[in-house]
């Protein structure tokens, strides 16, 4: 069961990797740029949490791995179900009439996104699964607040968001209507973690300003002005890899 549901999201996190727009054309639209760099910062947000809980299960003789990703599986999972059909959308209407047609991939992109929010559970399961992980074994929130700590002092926003999240965590009254907000907080703030320790300061930056800070963007395109463009886009282009 595990392996199944890791897979669900790895498969999820690689749907959005074919990339409409150039790195020459993005970076000389203003408009274009704020949105294909938030299409790329949404892709690589996916990335560690899917990562990091891949490496966990390759760990299974380690109790604070296993701990870990007793509650990263459904938080993960959780998130990037919610996120794949906006980010398969916004890939198709950069294509215009081209992303609807079913001779183009993005048309079976879209169709499918929603599979895996509803195979293996949906996302009021996977949230309800959060809190049932919290509930029976302390040392599970304790394993993913440790990881998340290591991201600490890197940003204030992220300082800020994790303080925010241990203390929501901290309320238990009425957790289940609060299911889904807790389980976006533990993702979005494990993302920002894990992209802080990475060390690419312009794609944690980014990230955090717009999804942490007190902007909270969820639209593509919203992002707020002096970020670092250009990293962001070389590290998305294909042919800088």
């Amino acid at each position: 069961m595990p392996i199944t549901r890791k897979n669900d999201g790895i498969h999820l996190v690689l749907i959005p990797r074919r990339r409409a727009n150039s790195k020459d054309i993005v970076a000389s639209w203003g408009l274009m740029s704020s949105r294909g760099i938030f299409t790329s910062i949404t892709r690589k947000e996916d990335d560690p949490i899917a990562l990091r809980m891949a490496r966990a299960l390759d760990r299974p003789g380690d109790d604070r791995e296993r701990l870990l990703l007793r509650i990263g599986l459904p938080v993960g999972k959780y998130w990037i179900c919610k996120r794949s059909p906006q980010h398969a959308y916004e890939a198709m209407e950069c294509l215009g009439g081209n992303g609807v047609i079913e001779d183009f991939i993005t048309a079976r992109l879209y169709r499918d996104a929603p599979i895996n929010a509803i195979w293996e559970g949906s996302g009021n399961v996977q949230a309800l699964d959060v809190l049932r992980a919290l509930s029976k074994s302390p040392d599970v929130l304790e394993a993913w607040l440790a990881e998340l700590d290591k991201g600490l002092g890197g940003n204030a926003a992220l300082d800020d968001a994790v303080a925010r999240l241990k203390s929501e965590l901290a309320d238990t009254e009425d957790a289940p209507y609060r299911a889904r907000e807790l389980a976006d907080w533990l993702a979005l703030t494990m993302q920002a973690s894990l992209l802080v320790q990475a060390g690419n300061a312009a794609v944690a930056d980014a990230f955090i300003a717009s999804r942490l800070a007190t902007r909270n963007d969820r639209n593509y395109g919203s992002l707020p002005r002096r970020l670092d463009i250009d990293a962001i886009i070389a590290r998305g282009d294909p042919r800088q890899a």
